[in-house]
């Protein structure tokens, strides 16, 4: 694309802290938002740019590797480039149709297909805000452990991120500390410690939240 005068209009341009209908960016740096924008732009020799409905946000890169991941990632589904939840459906299926000597395990974590005192320890990494029934699926998680067995859960603190509701099928925008350390408590576990482990600088300043119970 090209660094010149570009007006974004037509679609949801969100700036990590606040939507608006229009953004003007030149020689690559953000110059206005909204009617500032709009009265920036009405010069001639500005590109203009239809979201069409669409959404646009910042967007922040970098390089780094992780060779574990990359070597678990080699022998598994090649998901990492999928675009949507139908995509990664259909990345999976296609893998599964070429491996049919593997033993697939699915199930719902309301009613999970194991027997009781199955495992020593159960993470979960930023699935428990698409659970309806939080409350009934930490009872699940709680009865498939053995006694002892660990708890361990990553996800966001409370946000008002309500799009996230749309984009990733959020049912819940986060929990707070106590909301988690009820919630655990609730479902039988006990030596609950729950700290928010990393904060945003930048963008949507999401903040992660670790909460562990033992059984």
């Amino acid at each position: 694309m090209s660094t010149g005068p570009t007006l974004f209009t037509g679609g949801v341009i969100w700036t990590g802290e606040q939507d608006s209908d229009a953004l003007f960016v030149d020689d690559g740096v953000v110059r206005a938002l909204g009617d500032e924008a709009r009265e920036q732009a009405s010069a001639p020799g500005v590109e203009q740019v239809d979201l069409d409905g669409g959404f646009l946000m910042p967007s922040f890169g970098d390089g780094h590797a992780h060779p574990l991941y990359g070597g678990l990632e080699a022998v598994g589904p090649p998901v990492r480039p999928c675009q949507s939840v139908d995509e990664i459906v259909a990345a999976v299926k296609k893998f599964a149709d070429e491996h049919p000597e593997l033993e697939w395990i699915s199930g719902d974590v309301l009613a999970l297909p194991f027997a009781d005192s199955t495992f020593d320890a159960v993470t979960i990494g930023f699935g428990v805000r698409n659970v309806a029934d939080l409350e009934r699926g930490l009872r699940e998680l709680h009865r498939v452990l053995r006694g002892g067995g660990r708890l361990a859960i990553l996800d966001l603190l409370s946000h008002r991120f309500e799009r996230a509701r749309d984009l990733y099928a959020d049912l819940w925008l986060g929990f707070s500390e106590v909301q988690l350390h009820q919630f655990l408590e609730k479902s039988g576990f006990r030596q609950i410690e729950v700290s928010v482990v990393s904060r945003e600088k930048q963008g949507s300043h999401f903040q992660t939240v670790l909460a562990t119970g033992i059984k």
